[in-house]
């Protein structure tokens, strides 16, 4: 009998992608804080960026625009941090933020090698992905399962869930980058694979609703329900199947105390006398906001959130040209006003081009044509309120799926 297993490169980088799905976020040696350090998925990064330089070396194909603009934005950081930040803080944020985009090149080479067989497997890894997170967020409401929380496992019953992630957003995120490929299920001639496609649209609501996570919430309804009627050929009957979602949605998160404590009454008019009253940053990383004088009436999440964007803004107009990654720690609630602190107007701007270079310009006859769209619109949105793209997980995830995306989009007039 042969017992050899032969192992091509695509089956390390696939494993990745399962170990990413099925094993806690957990640090194994922290920096600067229990957030931020070294975690497996970081081990597992550098041996799939050792593949993907061997698979370069025999196929010499990469995208010349992304690459050169991925190169701008990281001799850019290096700059800001030699001129404003540098020390052994910086060296983690720096690695972490280039580690992020880089994982797009090798989705992309992956996708040039069998563009047919990894886009498929994104596909089965995303039904398989909210199938596990929905699991595990049952499990952890519960208390049957505990989760990890900014890099340390917890056990006991957990009100916003997290599955294998670090936070309930960073959970949110990754499913509303999973629901547009459940979807491109429901375009199946087969009608299991659409039976078992609405199955995993309700999981996939259901986990974001355990989330907690306001924006994702409500943004996720909406690309589902954009989503759908646009890919859907019978108009009428989407529209119905759409207004009892919605209904049952927005009855749903009527009943939530997250999302009705911020339109009460008298909310914003309290969130502007409290903040004219404190707000103060107690240390320099903005991590620390004193709530000593919140009134019972204001949103402790808002509070907190606007009483760092209000720091951070002095900061940016005495340095307009950015402090350098990780200047202000590893939590600042808002991507681009991130940006705008650490990178500048420069780093933001070459963010957003690349982008527009991955997403701007969709030649799809299918599902995708819509949904991918609108979820990256979802996340853009959803950025205002978090460090989006600074999530290990969801970011993993995003620019791995987006490198094999940008390859079927390029070959889309002829293998739709």
């Amino acid at each position: 009998m042969d017992m050899r297993i032969s192992l091509r490169p695509y089956h390390v980088i696939y494993f990745s992608l399962l170990f990413f799905i099925f094993i806690p976020k957990i640090n194994l040696i922290g920096l600067n804080s229990t957030a931020v350090g070294i975690k497996p998925d970081d081990i597992l990064y550098f041996l799939l960026l050792i593949i993907s330089i061997g698979m370069f070396y025999f196929d010499k194909k990469i995208p010349r625009k992304i690459l050169a603009i991925f190169l701008v934005i990281t001799i850019l950081n290096i700059v800001q941090i030699l001129l404003s930040n540098f020390g052994t803080s910086a060296l983690p944020y720096l690695l972490r933020y280039t580690m992020y985009i880089s994982i797009f090149f090798i989705g992309y080479m992956l996708a040039q090698r069998n563009l047919k067989k990894s886009f498929n497997a994104i596909v089965n890894l995303s039904a398989f992905a909210v199938l596990i997170e929905f699991i595990w967020s049952i499990l952890q409401f519960l208390g049957i399962l505990g989760g990890s929380q900014d890099g340390v496992w917890r056990t006991g019953h957990i009100y916003r869930t997290v599955a294998q992630t670090a936070n309930p957003i960073e959970l949110a995120l990754l499913v509303l980058f999973q629901i547009p490929f459940l979807i491109y299920m429901m375009s199946s001639v087969k009608k299991s694979t659409k039976k078992i496609a609405y199955i995993l649209i309700i999981m996939a609501c259901t986990t974001l609703f355990m989330t907690q996570s306001r924006a994702a919430m409500i943004v996720g309804v909406l690309i589902v329900g954009l989503s759908y009627i646009k890919s859907s050929k019978n108009k009428y009957i989407s529209l119905l199947i759409i207004i009892v979602f919605f209904a049952i949605s927005g009855y749903s998160l009527s009943k939530n105390e997250r999302i009705t404590s911020v339109f009460k009454s008298n909310s914003i008019a309290s969130l502007a006398k409290d903040l004219r009253n404190g707000g103060q940053i107690i240390n320099s990383d903005v991590n620390f906001v004193k709530l000593d004088r919140l009134s019972s009436n204001s949103d402790p999440s808002l509070f907190i959130r606007l009483s760092k964007w209000r720091y951070l803004w002095e900061k940016i107009k005495q340095g307009p040209l950015g402090f350098g990654p990780g200047y202000f720690g590893p939590s600042i609630d808002g991507f681009y006003i991130r940006m705008l602190a650490e990178n500048g107007p420069l780093g933001l701007m070459l963010f957003l081009i690349l982008l527009y270079n991955i997403f701007g310009r969709i030649y799809l006859n299918n599902s995708l044509k819509y949904a991918v769209p609108f979820a990256v619109m979802a996340i853009m949105i959803v950025a205002f309120i978090v460090d989006a793209f600074y999530f290990s997980r969801f970011a993993y995830w995003f620019w791995f799926v987006s490198g094999i995306f940008y390859v079927n989009t390029q070959r889309g007039n002829k293998n739709d």
